[in-house]
């Protein structure tokens, strides 16, 4: 090792990323949630007859001071201390357990809209990281710009994952963001988004050895079993853009996505996968579980309707930037918690118009949506986009579906979303905003790991 491997070792105060950093990681994860509910639950009496005023609020100021201490301590200290390295770990998800539960539960938003406001916390960290060591990658975390990814942490790490965790069980039943039909068969979908996966810990650079590279991926792999392409247009969206996976290629999303308003919501979990056999076309299936939730009947989980789609690019001008496509899917009467046994039929076009690093693409179709009580309907949807950098970028988008059942009524959806590129073949996509229908609001929110190969 020389020298200047000697100081950056130094400056670098997380531990290498080995089988024994994830146990001890889930076991301070779990004690940290526990200590912030006992605290909060059973001390502060909030889940009983007789609590505390302002409990939720209390324990959050209490173990909000316990992070900002350690979290001081550990950019001061020279090298890495382990002792201070995981109660700073053990504090972020005591303290993110105490705000998430004071959000949803003390601010009256409920689990949709503390699931956006954390959402927008985790963007913010995202992009304050990425903006200060110019890279969300974890082995730009060196001296004391440090402070940045730690950020990330303290809203990713607990508070996102906890109400994340708990809230977007009420993302929809879009799975790959996109418009669709809502009828009355509810296709619910849970998902754990903890963003453990951007944990600054997650490595430590020097010495480069040949671990350095599984390193890396690690972070990857556990968004995978947590939440989770490289695209200005399409997911996270619910507008689809017109361009096809690349010839010989694969786009691969794990997703989850949910819905709902107080404690009814509903979601999907699973894969959507995408191959582009020869140009300008893309054959497209999603494979889904979902899970829904209403008051009083609980929980329930089960498969969720299968989607096959082929998508065709047919107009695709480079030096204008304009490009069209269609893309016909059928969504099959797989799921297990609906009745509906008729298959349905979506016919959309999409247009895209790029303009340097800002794309504006939308357009809409007409569903064949048979069954008792079902009516067919049109939709429409519009986004727009820009790449802030190589490896980030965002966009808003607004979106309008037709009456799809009998004696129901349209809805109006609105979200922000984005992307940030982790690797060549990695990306993580996130979105979620509320949706306006039967003179309610819920709101939606979606997370997927996208690979691209």
């Amino acid at each position: 090792m020389n020298d200047h491997q000697f100081r950056e070792e130094a400056l670098t105060k997380v531990p290498a990323v080995t089988f024994g950093f994830w146990v001890i990681k889930i076991l301070a994860t779990t004690l940290g949630e526990t200590g912030g509910d006992t605290v909060t639950m059973t001390w502060l009496g909030e889940t009983t007859a007789n609590p505390v005023p302002n409990g939720y609020l209390i324990g959050t100021a209490l173990f909000g001071a316990v992070l900002v201490a350690l979290i001081w301590l550990h950019l001061r200290a020279k090298k890495f201390n382990a002792w201070l390295y995981w109660a700073t770990i053990v504090a972020s998800t005591t303290a993110g357990t105490t705000l998430a539960d004071f959000s949803t539960r003390s601010l009256g938003i409920g689990y949709p809209g503390g699931s956006i406001l954390l959402f927008a916390c985790v963007l913010i960290s995202l992009f304050t990281w990425h903006r200060t060591l110019g890279s969300v990658d974890i082995n730009t975390i060196t001296g004391p710009r440090e402070g940045a990814a730690i950020l990330g942490v303290i809203h990713s790490d607990p508070s996102a994952r906890r109400d994340c965790g708990r809230l977007a069980r009420q993302a929809s039943r879009q799975r790959r963001p996109r418009m669709e039909s809502t009828v009355g068969n509810r296709r619910p979908g849970r998902t754990d988004c903890s963003l453990d996966s951007l944990d600054p810990a997650a490595g430590r650079s020097p010495p480069r050895t040949g671990f350095d590279s599984m390193k890396r991926s690690v972070p990857l792999a556990v968004a995978l079993g947590s939440l989770s392409a490289s695209a200005i247009a399409g997911p996270p969206y619910l507008t689809d853009d017109p361009a096809p996976t690349e010839t010989g290629h694969w786009e691969i999303y794990a997703f989850a996505t949910g819905e709902g308003r107080h404690a009814s919501f509903d979601g999907d979990a699973g894969v959507d996968l995408n191959y582009g056999p020869v140009k300008d076309l893309q054959l497209t299936a999603t494979l889904p579980l979902s899970f829904n939730h209403e008051s009083g009947t609980g929980w329930h989980t089960g498969s969720g309707d299968v989607e096959l789609g082929t998508k065709y690019r047919f107009f695709n001008d480079e030096e204008a930037g304009f490009s069209a496509a269609v893309f016909p899917r059928v969504i099959l009467p797989t799921s297990s918690l609906t009745d509906n046994g008729k298959a349905r039929l979506l016919l959309p076009v999409w247009l895209q118009k790029d303009m340097g690093s800002t794309s504006v693409f939308g357009g809409g179709g007409y569903e064949i949506n048979p069954g008792a009580g079902n009516r067919d309907f049109w939709q429409a949807a519009l986004a727009a986009t820009r790449q802030f950098s190589a490896g980030f970028s965002a966009g808003i988008e607004v979106a309008r579906q037709g009456q799809d059942a009998v004696g129901g009524t349209a809805q109006t959806r609105a979200g922000v979303g984005a992307t940030f590129k982790m690797s060549e073949h990695h990306s993580l996509l996130f979105s979620g905003g509320p949706t306006w229908a039967d003179h309610q609001t819920s709101y939606r929110i979606y997370s997927a790991l996208a690979f691209n190969f």
